[in-house]
This record gives structure tokens, sequence and C-alpha cells, in this order.
């Protein structure tokens, strides 16, 4: 048997034993990240402060110490993958909110889609209707946001099997749940400004939020500014500067 015969014969029992798996997906978008790209040609701060970004990400994707997940990133691009059967709501919230936070507080916004349903995942594939649902809800939003579906928590609750991981019963847990999310003209998404405990201080985070409000809030791009006045109105401790 030639090579090129044995290879291809591999690749037919490998797809063969292929499956969708039930999973929580979330797709991020790094905002303003490939504008900075092309301006960190002439600046090596730019180039530095890229550098850290991809670092962030690969330390995520080799972090499972809090959840079970796959990270893959690509430039500004972000999808995470959370086994259903390996991780709670919250657990896969607070990991988003963090990831948000710490975003913030190096001067880029994300948005963004949250959602459960069949995909394929492993360390080199990634596919499935539920990847494409969580592109499709990202490309819809006109705001600097992480939505999720509006389902999400209700398929949530019916395939727990009411049971929790990290709480003492499932109504506990999406009672926590719902306390990172916040909600405008009925889109639920992950609040910028959480109260849960993160490991990146709120403060530091409200803080670099009203710099980049200054910054770009009188900006002539009618798209940009429409972003930072959104997010007056979503947080009104913002308009005490």
């Amino acid at each position: 048997m030639t090579l090129w015969k044995m290879r291809n014969k591999n690749l037919v029992i490998r797809l063969r034993n292929m499956n969708y798996e039930f999973a929580y997906v979330v797709y991020l978008d790094i905002l303003g990240f490939k504008r900075y790209v092309y301006d960190s040609v002439n600046d090596t701060n730019k180039i530095s402060k890229i550098c850290d970004i991809q670092k962030y990400l690969l330390e995520l994707k080799k972090d499972n110490r809090l959840s079970k997940k796959f990270t893959y990133f690509l430039s500004d691009s972000v999808f995470i993958v959370y086994p259903f059967k390996e991780n709670d709501i919250s657990t896969v919230f607070w990991e988003v909110a963090e990831i948000q936070a710490h975003l913030i507080c190096e001067g880029f916004l994300i948005r963004g889609g949250i959602n459960i349903g069949p995909c394929y995942y492993d360390e080199n594939f990634l596919f499935g209707p539920v990847v494409n649902d969580c592109v499709e809800m990202e490309s819809s939003l006109e705001k600097p946001c992480v939505c999720i579906d509006e389902r999400l928590i209700e398929k949530y609750a019916i395939n727990s099997e009411e049971t929790s991981r990290n709480f003492l019963n499932l109504k506990d847990e999406i009672e926590d749940a719902y306390l990172y999310l916040k909600e405008d003209k009925g889109i639920r998404f992950i609040s910028h400004l959480n109260d849960q405990q993160l490991l990146t201080n709120i403060k530091d985070v409200e803080i670099s939020l009203k710099s980049l409000i200054e910054k770009y809030i009188n900006s002539s791009d009618e798209r940009i500014r429409s972003k930072y006045e959104w997010f007056l109105k979503q947080y009104s401790k913002l308009k005490n500067k």
C-alpha cells in the first residue's frame, strides 16, 4: 500500500468516528484589532501590545484549571468550546466576563455570542451548527457586547439533569448566572462592569472604560461614537467623570 493510500485510509477511519457533541460555544471578535495591527507597522509599542494580547490568549488556551475547554484564535477572532457535561453555565459566564474585563483594561472592546448546541471539536478542528449560530449572533450586533442566545439558560436547565457542580442546586446556580447579565432592548449580554468577583479589578475596568469614552465619544465616525454613547446610557456611573 502506498503512503498516500495509507494516509487516506486513516483519514476515512477518523472521519467515521466523528460525532457532534453538545457544548457551549463562545465566539469573540476583538474590536479595532485589525486597524491596530495596520498601525503597528510604524509603532513598536503597538507591536508589543499585540504580542501581549496573543500571549494572553495562548495562556487562556493552556489553562484548564477552572474549566475544561478548547480555545482557538487567529488575529481578532476567538472561539472557546466548553464541553457541556464538564462545565456549569456560571463557570462559562465567569470566564467570558474575565476575558472581557482583561481586554478592556488592555484598551480593547469585544463583541460576540454565546450559545449551546451541537458541534465537533478537537485539537485541530471546530465546526457545527452552534458555531455558525454564534458567528451570526455576533455579526447581527450593533453594540460592543457579548450576548447570549435568548434560550441559552432554558436549554442549560433542560439538559443539566437538575444538578450543579459548583452550587447546592440548579436554582442557585441559575440565579448566580443571571448576576453576570445585563439587558438592553431584549438582548441579554455579559455586563462590562460586573459585580461578580473577577481576577481583574472592577475599578480598573471602570477607569479603562472612562478613558475609552473620553477618547472616542466625540469621534467624527458615527459608528464609533454610537458605541460609547451606548456605554454612557448603560452604565450611569461612567457619567460622573
